[in-house]
């Protein structure tokens, strides 16, 4: 490829990032407006016009947003970073009482991302309605799928991992065994390694800032890394945040794991050495031995464990040294009010049944609903206070809204 055909990206992405920023931060207009300029620029680039579609949505224009998602599907009928909007569009046809076509997007956007359970669902809800038993039963196959796929053992989890297009591909692992150490120089993640499909610069940027928050974080509650022997992120994907302690490696014993075997098989082969990673599976168990790690994290993953949550919590203690610290994120009061503040979508999610609106007026303990996870602090109380100490609480420290956490063992538990 020729510089020629690489010169007009950067602009573009430059672009790109700063209208999502400006989204994150509701500034629809200002992003609407920068998004316009570069479609005029550049009318079949897929992410200014994706981002397009949220901004309108943002402003309250559905309208508009969904004729930029037709627009986008003609260009992009069957990609997969089209499955967003799809499902938007599925959305916003749901609530204009168009079912039909809410359908049609719904099961197209649920087929281009078969592992979103509540995708699937959304379809599946919108197909019996509408008294069409053919796509309930495809949903009720994907749906028993993947609550299959979430118990397998290692082994078929690796082999579902390792399928494309109904093949089973062939793999091998080729560790990075000279290269830098240097986090920044090693290789960004590819777009379908990424967890939400960001461009690579904010892939990095975010993983970098939120490591220097943690690290702040946990050095206020006392941690000395001359203490520390050995590093866990549970529920690392493809090491966002861990690459980011790769100056710390140097004899230290650092691991990343996951559920996601092709994102711990590109970590594996892009960053290892210095790092290590393993496969795990959704059982609450870790291949580690007793008060193994002087330090644990898990950025984003209690928010989404549900029945579950204290068997892991009970199963990362038990990899915890005695000396050691442990830091989680979870959405709690503090998350909420951030959400409502924002009119954020989560929140929106939640007025739509009497348990949410619950969640909403504080009227709860202990939420769990479409892969989302809220708890009051009195709640982490009662949860962990028989076997962890608090050492440390950080109102919205990731991400903007999650709350952080930090534990060590209770003396005497």
């Amino acid at each position: 490829m020729t510089k020629s055909h690489i010169a007009p990206a950067r602009p573009i992405q430059q672009a790109v990032e700063q209208s999502r920023r400006l989204i994150e931060e509701r500034h629809f207009n200002e992003a609407l407006a920068l998004l316009d300029e570069q479609l005029v620029r550049w009318p079949k680039s897929f992410w200014p016009r994706h981002l397009r579609v949220i901004a309108l949505e943002g402003l309250e224009r559905p309208a508009e947003a969904l004729a930029d998602c037709r627009e986008l599907f003609a260009l992009y009928p069957d990609a997969a970073n089209t499955a967003a909007s799809y499902h938007t569009a599925h959305r916003l046809l749901v609530a204009a009482g168009e079912k039909a076509e809410a359908l049609d997007f719904g099961m197209k956007a649920a087929r281009l991302k078969p592992d979103r359970r509540d995708w699937w669902q959304s379809a599946r809800d919108i197909a019996a309605e509408r008294g069409r038993a053919d796509l309930v039963a495809e949903c009720d196959v994907a749906l028993k799928k993947i609550s299959r796929a979430s118990a397998a053992p290692l082994p078929q989890m690796l082999f579902a991992a390792s399928q494309r297009g109904g093949e089973r591909r062939e793999f091998a692992i080729h560790p990075q065994l000279h290269a830098s150490q240097d986090p920044a120089t090693r290789p960004a993640p590819p777009a379908d390694a990424m967890q939400y499909g960001e461009q690579a610069a904010r892939h990095l940027e975010s993983g970098k800032a939120d490591v220097d928050a943690l690290l702040g974080m946990i050095a206020s509650c006392g941690f000395d890394w001359a203490q520390c022997k050995r590093v866990l992120e549970f529920g690392c994907a493809n090491a966002r945040l861990l690459r980011w302690l790769m100056p710390y490696a140097e004899g230290r014993e650092m691991w990343g794991v996951d559920i996601q075997a092709d994102k711990i098989l590109w970590a594996s082969e892009n960053l290892s050495p210095p790092l290590n990673f393993a496969t795990t599976t959704t059982v609450p168990h870790l291949p580690f031995a007793d008060g193994h790690f002087d330090l644990i994290f898990a950025g984003s993953i209690f928010t989404h464990i549900g029945e579950l949550h204290t068997a892991w919590l009970l199963e990362l203690r038990r990899v915890l040294s005695p000396r050691g610290l442990m830091y989680i994120t979870l959405h709690d009061e503090d998350t909420l009010t951030w959400l409502k503040a924002r009119s954020h979508a989560r929140a929106k999610a939640l007025e739509h049944s009497p348990e949410g609106r619950r969640v909403l007026d504080g009227s709860f303990d202990y939420f769990c609903a479409n892969n989302q996870v809220f708890m009051t602090q009195a709640y982490v109380k009662f949860w962990t206070s028989s076997f962890l100490e608090l050492v440390g609480r950080f109102p919205n420290a990731y991400a903007g809204l999650q709350t952080a956490y930090v534990f060590k063992h209770k003396t005497g538990a």
